[in-house]
């Protein structure tokens, strides 16, 4: 039968990730990498730890990545607040219905070429005024 183990790093006992398998557990000794240790089981290092005075695996919650993120109890991680992952989708369907009308309806180029042609001629450039506009507002649904 195989078991597993986990490495940590003794001075934090924080979980590297990497899990090491075998069925004969004197192999462990010489996989141990330098500086770290071993607990048996194959552990989550994104939410647990070893508490280093006890040896025992206990949950952990590490640094927030940056104020868009709120801790969610249930994956046990961080994950983008909803207005956050609201904003970042809005832009990539903007993003998205740009990439579309500059390439496959009316290139950038193309149209403002058009626009600068219609407005010296005084004639009616409505299509591509229209999709313009239509590009400008998208643009104001751009995350940063």
């Amino acid at each position: 039968m195989i078991r597993h183990w986990s490495f940590y790093d003794k001075a934090t006992g924080l979980l590297t990730g990497q899990v090491f398998g075998a069925t004969d557990a004197s192999t462990l000794l010489v996989n141990i990498p330098d500086g770290q240790s071993a607990v048996e089981g194959e552990h989550d290092h994104l939410s647990r730890r070893v508490d280093i005075a006890t040896g025992l695996v206990v949950d952990y919650q590490p640094l927030q990545p940056n104020v868009d993120h709120e801790w969610d109890e249930a994956s046990k991680r961080w994950k983008l607040k909803v207005e956050v992952a609201a904003r970042v989708e809005r832009s990539a369907m903007a993003r998205a219905r740009i990439a579309h009308l500059e390439s496959n309806v009316q290139p950038r180029a193309q149209r403002e070429l058009l626009l600068k042609i219609a407005n010296r001629l005084g004639i009616d450039g409505e299509q591509s005024q229209n999709i313009d506009d239509e590009i400008a507002e998208l643009r104001k649904h751009l995350a940063g």
